[in-house]
């Protein structure tokens, strides 16, 4: 019987291979009334209350401002220790995948997973680059933009059954200075619920790059990390132009 390879199929078959004193004056006293016939009396003189003085408040020299020395923004360390480059000549790409992963590459697909797995659901992460159609995008026809590489992707990521992938939380991204698009993926995969990113790029006119990294739903968030600086690695160069068939005679 004839297995149908549909590009769900191409997908799972990839993904297998987070705030003043105050003083008081004293009142001099009144002056006491004479008596007829008047004898002479001696007056005090008033006496005038002595009036607190207060000290100078000691002037408190002004404080020297130390200018601020600037701050060199920290370098982010990649959550995990990476492994050596690697080129794929045919995709136009360069990636360095974490240490503790397998690499397996064929064509311009890349696919990325822990060692010594064999759950098909496992942590994965898949990259692919080239010119025209491949064995993750399919289908290139109407492509002008990162949006619709990122749409033909949801397409190809439909299960089987019907059930439809879905992408959401769209927002630019930067790989290796070109423009981009990356989105939160969710599909299904052997009746498993995946969750992951995306992310899509147009080099020029004809070339394209995508990459999907995936997971179980619950565990996503554990590996969400290890996708980003993987894709942070990612490099372009013209990708190896496909050897023009020879005609037999």
């Amino acid at each position: 019987m004839e297995v149908r390879h549909t590009p769900a199929r191409r997908i799972c078959a990839a993904m297998t291979l987070v705030a003043l004193l105050t003083a008081c004056g004293g009142t001099p006293p009144a002056e006491e009334a004479a008596a007829t016939p008047v004898v002479p009396t001696t007056v005090a003189e008033p006496t005038t209350a002595a009036t607190a003085t207060v000290a100078p408040t000691a002037t408190v020299a002004p404080t020297a401002t130390v200018a601020a020395t600037p701050t060199a923004a920290p370098t982010v360390a990649p959550a995990i220790e990476l492994g050596d480059e690697q080129r794929s000549e045919a995709g136009g790409y360069s990636v360095q995948p974490p240490l503790d992963w397998e690499t397996t590459a064929f064509g311009p697909v890349t696919v990325m997973q822990p060692k010594g797995t064999t759950d098909e659901n496992a942590p994965t992460i898949v990259l692919e680059g080239g010119v025209g159609e491949g064995m993750i995008l399919t289908d290139t026809l109407g492509v002008n933009s990162p949006d619709d590489l990122l749409d033909k992707l949801l397409v190809g990521l439909g299960s089987d059954d019907g059930r439809e992938a879905s992408l959401t939380d769209r927002e630019d991204i930067t790989i290796d200075g070109v423009a981009g698009r990356a989105a939160t993926i969710r599909f299904v995969n052997q009746d498993v619920q995946l969750e992951g990113r995306a992310v899509a790029v147009l080099i020029g006119a004809e070339q394209r790059f995508v990459s999907v990294g995936a997971a179980r739903e619950a565990e996503w968030a554990g590996v969400a990390s290890t996708f980003a600086d993987v894709v942070a690695t990612i490099s372009f160069f013209e990708p190896e132009a496909e050897p023009t068939p020879t005609p037999e005679p």
